[in-house]
């Protein structure tokens, strides 16, 4: 079996505005599509809550269907910078770009990862897609045997 795939995560840096009167705690998630993200909060809380929204949004949107680069490591000119931390997006976002990247680790188009499953290529798109995956627990077991991993489901 290859690495392990802990998730869906993006550099994310918060910080304070010092122009901003009311002191609130913005968010940049940069390199995103070339244009970056930003959210921002009263508390570093709440920055962190709508930061994952927004990532999470913007995945939902559609905007990834070029995102082929690793998402498992920050950038190196990122590494050590104070106010810089992973941002996750919703399941709903994170379980179909999963399946994508351990798709593609496995080096299956989706028309051979549908053909080993015994389903059409159209439902494997759908596991892809962030607005359309509707995999059960079951059916995302499946898929992992099919990409040779184990399906494995946490609470954090």
């Amino acid at each position: 079996m290859g690495r392990r795939l802990d998730g869906i995560r993006f550099p994310a840096r918060f910080y304070r505005d010092p122009e901003d009167p009311l002191g609130r705690w913005l968010v940049e998630l940069p390199g995103l599509e070339g244009t970056g993200l930003a959210a921002f909060g009263d508390t570093l809380a709440e920055a962190r809550r709508h930061a994952q929204e927004v990532l999470t949004l913007y995945l939902e949107s559609g905007s990834t269907r070029e995102l082929d680069r690793d998402l498992d490591a920050l950038p190196p000119q990122l590494q050590g910078e104070k106010g810089w931390e992973w941002v996750r997006p919703d399941a709903s976002a994170e379980v179909p770009l999963m399946i994508r990247q351990l798709r593609r680790q496995a080096g299956l188009s989706q028309k051979q990862a549908a053909t080993r499953l015994g389903v059409p290529q159209t439902t494997w798109q759908k596991w892809e897609d962030p607005t359309r995956c509707n995999a059960t627990l079951d059916t995302l077991g499946k898929v992992a045997r099919t990409l040779g991993r184990v399906l494995e489901v946490t609470f954090r």
